[in-house]
């Protein structure tokens, strides 16, 4: 794995869990994304992933994008983001810092949440 450790930068991430509507992922994944190194105040550890609106992401202006579709493994095209009305002024779209992960490394308990912690942390601390 290469990554640049980054002490003083927490970056603000968005995880994606469904697109119909868009819903920011809860549960662990915020725990994950603060030990990964980012910021993650959408939603709180332990609560339940729940639908954002267009406004909220915008005020957020996230600097990384993940999309991790449940039941859909990393088959998801970027542009469902990337292409989404009123989202191409975010900081992460502009800057091309959109990823597809796995749905099982962030969205099922169990050994792969450690895949997908490392991949956040590399996502997060790439120059």
């Amino acid at each position: 794995m290469k990554y640049k450790t980054t002490l003083n930068k927490n970056p603000r991430v968005y995880i994606e869990e469904w697109h119909k509507p868009p819903t920011v992922s809860g549960n662990w994944v915020p725990s994950l994304v603060k030990i990964a190194g980012g910021d993650y105040s959408l939603i709180k550890a332990g609560v339940h992933s729940k639908e954002v609106t267009k406004e909220q992401i915008q005020k957020y202006d996230p600097e990384i994008i993940v999309i991790s579709i449940c039941g859909m493994a990393d088959k998801v095209p970027k542009e469902w983001i990337t292409k989404r009305e009123g989202w191409e002024n975010l900081s992460a779209i502009k800057n091309k810092k959109v990823y597809v992960f796995d749905d099982s490394w962030l969205n099922r308990p169990g050994p792969r949440l450690t895949i997908g912690l490392e991949n956040l942390a590399e996502v997060i601390h790439m120059d």
